[in-house]
């Protein structure tokens, strides 16, 4: 029996999730017919479906396949697929591969009540499925776990004859690094660990494989900016080298085999599985991975594991940890390797087409699942702990995402969506949860409700509503949440009220110490943002991820018109910060903060600048930065000579 199988995708998709169909594309032909459509041309033809003729159209394209199945840039659409499907009582049923979990949570909270019996939710790791089951256990029964299928690169050489090798490998030992360029990879922490190396008098060098740059332009990304900058900082621009994204495999094949390991570092929500690690097992080369999520299933006995650690619900590893096991990985690299090819033949094209055919063939029913409606009134799942979920019922919820959908679909922006500001909560919402649950550390936090005073309405715009959900059965954080959405968006006595009664109920937090402030400045109260701010943190110590907290010190400084006085706290922590990922906005505050202090602090500024010019990807707020710092320096230096050499003011302009 032939499987069809309909896939849905988006035009243009990031590099693992193109391998992804390149390898499903492998499967037998005389198994499986997988044919694809594109997002674009599916909403053009759901546009038209309540019109005789376009309906048609979409209902004869799903009769032919026993699946749809929405792949990279068509998760967000399944909810409406699945509505489409059960109105026209068609008998196609969803496969749907969850790459990432984690940010699927919108995704599990709207299809759920439009699921069949027949339909099939993929995990592609044991610890991806515990991870649906944690966000929403009424979706347990349509979870199965399949791996992802990876095609070997070892069938791959460089060069047309195979023969080639890349001219760019280091004679030294080497790790190597294929990722996106983003915070959640840990890169920076990569960085530090080849620094600790590098002082103990060990020698590996670090490659670094993802796109620089952004989005059809040549200037850097923030985050890459940093990176680089930080190399140069710490003198290791011999040691750590920066190359552009490799999508050949045969490239990444070579870069693979010389090396030492992979280095695969991630505490991404969305992520699962690991692509690159199991690449880099088909061609013997080890690994370094968090210990986060499906990683320990992917790396096996194959690598060394790092341990993630949390704070303020962040998650983090320890440089020092890191440069542990890349001492364990060159000390013991021959035996690690010794488990490559085996643990590898688990997630081959082969072995994983045969599960997908043993799986998809059989076409019974799934056992009988329980009803939504039964498990609503409990908290079950993560979602049922998420606040602004009790503030609307069902039926407002699905309306919001249409709109949501269809402003994606129409490439709306500029305007507030409910929908889309109720995505961005729940993920959210969920996510420090979620890291404690991904790093092996942590269940959901406990629920409580509020005693709301009768006089509070219960409806009204949806900010409005969103500030009621606070009352609920919910978790803290996702009161917070829901709270820091409504700022300056409801009316302040209503806010200010809600605030109190939350700090009344489960006394301070960092969240509610933030929002203290955030309101009393938004009041214009100025001295009491003040007085609320030193009471919490005058005599705290602030670390990297404290970086909130200072940017308030700084804003209440300009405020009160004493910009001066917060320059001394943002220079200590620039000095141990420069170049952390979070170190862009402190920058910026410090820039501005020295503009308006006066000329004594131009010195300051001109540093500022200059690294707010290195890192932002804004060039327009660049160029303005650079005017205003240019305006003050006229106003403070009539003769028109700039106090220092940074910024040159320009002469007859």
């Amino acid at each position: 029996m032939k499987i069809r199988i309909l896939r849905i995708v988006a035009g243009e998709m990031i590099v693992s999730a193109e391998s992804f169909e390149q390898n499903l594309q492998c499967f037998s032909p005389e198994k499986f017919q997988i044919d694809y459509i594109t997002t674009a041309r599916l909403d053009e033809m759901f546009s038209f479906q309540h019109v005789g003729d376009g309906k048609q159209r979409c209902l004869d394209l799903f009769r032919q396949y026993d699946f749809f199945s929405p792949g990279f840039g068509a998760f967000l659409h399944i909810p409406i697929y699945l509505r489409f499907r059960n109105q026209n009582h068609l008998e196609t049923s969803l496969l749907f591969i969850s790459h990432a979990p984690g940010a699927h949570v919108f995704e599990f909270y709207l299809m759920a009540e439009g699921l069949r019996d027949r339909d099939i939710i993929v995990a592609p790791t044991r610890n991806a499925a515990e991870t649906i089951r944690f966000i929403y256990p009424v979706l347990s029964s349509y979870i199965r776990v399949v791996n992802h299928p990876i095609r070997s690169l070892a069938d791959f050489r460089m060069g047309k004859d195979g023969s080639a090798r890349n001219s760019y490998l280091p004679d030294d030992k080497y790790l190597v690094v294929f990722s996106r360029i983003h915070p959640d990879k840990l890169l920076h922490r990569a960085i530090e660990a080849i620094d600790i190396l590098k002082n103990k008098g060990k020698t590996i060098k670090l490659l670094i494989a993802g796109r620089l740059t952004v989005e059809g332009g040549n200037k850097n990304t923030t985050y890459a900016a940093i990176l680089t900058k930080k190399v140069e900082a710490l003198g290791l621009v011999d040691d750590v080298r920066f190359l552009s994204e490799i999508r050949d495999p045969g490239e990444k094949a070579d870069y693979l085999r010389h090396s030492v390991a992979l280095l695969n570092l991630s505490v991404t929500l969305e992520e699962s599985f690991g692509k690159s690690i199991v690449e880099a097992l088909s061609v013997g080369t080890p690994v370094i991975a968090t210990k986060w999520n499906g990683f320990d299933e992917t790396v096996g006995r194959c690598g060394v594991l790092v341990p993630v650690v949390l704070e303020n619900g962040f998650a983090d590893i320890s440089s020092v940890a890191l440069a542990e096991a890349i001492e364990e990985i060159c000390d013991r690299n021959r035996i690690y390797r010794n488990h490559c090819f085996r643990h590898f033949e688990d997630f081959t094209v082969t072995r994983i087409e045969a599960k997908y055919y043993e799986l998809l063939q059989d076409r019974r029913p799934l056992p009988e699942v329980e009803k939504i409606a039964d498990l609503e009134d409990n908290a079950t799942g993560l979602i049922d702990t998420i606040a602004v979920i009790k503030g609307f019922d069902r039926r407002e919820i699905f309306a919001m995402y249409l709109e949501y959908l269809n402003n994606n679909i129409k490439g709306k922006s500029g305007q507030v969506d409910p929908g889309g500001v109720l995505h961005s909560i729940l993920l959210l919402s969920v996510s420090k949860v979620l890291r404690a649950f991904l790093a092996g550390k942590g269940g959901r936090e406990q629920c409580f409700t509020l005693a709301a005073d009768s006089a509070i309405p219960r409806s009204g715009d949806f900010f409005s509503r969103l500030l009621i959900s606070v009352f609920s059965f919910s978790s803290r954080y996702s009161k917070e949440l829901s709270l820091l959405f409504c700022l300056g968006r409801t009316e302040l006595d209503r806010f200010g009220y809600v605030l109190k009664q939350l700090r009344a109920a489960c006394g301070a937090s960092d969240g509610l110490r933030h929002l203290e402030v955030e309101y009393e400045l938004l009041k214009g109260d100025f001295q009491a943002a003040d007085r609320v701010w030193n009471e919490y943190y005058r005599d705290a110590g602030f670390g990297e991820r404290d970086y909130l907290k200072i940017r308030q010190r700084a804003k209440i400084d300009r405020k009160l018109g004493f910009p001066a006085r917060s320059i001394p706290l943002m220079r200590k922590w620039l000095d141990e910060f420069a170049y952390s990922p979070l170190s862009l906005p402190i920058w910026v505050d410090f820039c501005f903060q020295a503009i308006e202090a006066g000329s004594c602090f131009f010195r300051d500024a001109d540093e500022a600048f200059a690294m707010v010019q290195s890192f932002s990807e804004d060039e327009c707020f660049v160029e303005r930065l650079r005017r205003k710092l240019i305006l003050a320096k006229v106003t403070f230096s009539p003769s028109g000579n700039s106090v220092s050499s940074g910024v040159a003011i320009p002469q007859g302009d």
